[in-house]
């Protein structure tokens, strides 16, 4: 799935943490393009990866959205990508409602009352099965065009290669 995009790897299970951990991309210039938030799941039985804090920095959207986003006022323009897509990436506030499979609040906040975005990795999802989601559309003259963002991610029993590119 990522190999037919210019993508990084920014949060796999070979280096996994605990909470919200800051991760920024290089986007460089571009003259019409949009962010892909693909997760892939792995071979583990739970598991969760969440996104909150993004941003464009040095970078300007076409579409009247606002450069950061927190998704406390909903989605800033964030929409699923359903081709190619096997499972959704989901709005939510506060924990998530199976076991071990999101974090227990946002990373603006740090408290149930926050928003973020994140994939449901439980049954019946299976090992490669993807959630896409894009940002808008956006163009940017400047080289230091950059996503910084916060990811979290649990990972299950025996996981080796859940991954979230960008």
């Amino acid at each position: 799935n990522s190999t037919t995009h210019n993508m990084t790897n920014v949060y796999s299970a070979d280096k996994p943490s605990s909470g919200w951990t800051r991760h920024a991309v290089a986007i460089g210039s571009q003259r019409g393009a949009t962010v892909i938030l693909e997760a892939e799941l792995g071979s583990g039985t739970f598991g969760h990866m969440a996104i909150d804090d993004v941003v464009f920095h040095n970078c300007a959207l076409f579409e009247s959205v606002p450069g950061t986003c927190n998704f406390e006022h909903g989605s800033c323009g964030y929409k699923e990508f359903i081709v190619n897509d096997d499972f959704n990436w989901q709005l939510q506030q506060g924990p998530t409602p199976s076991y071990y499979t999101g974090p227990d609040a946002d990373h603006t906040y740090g408290n149930a009352s926050g928003h973020y975005y994140y994939t449901e990795a439980s049954a019946p999802r299976v090992n490669g099965d993807v959630a896409t989601l894009n940002s808008p559309w956006f163009v940017s003259q400047d080289s230091q065009c950059i996503f910084p963002l916060f990811c979290h991610m649990k990972l299950g029993s025996g996981d080796t290669d859940t991954e979230l590119v960008v």
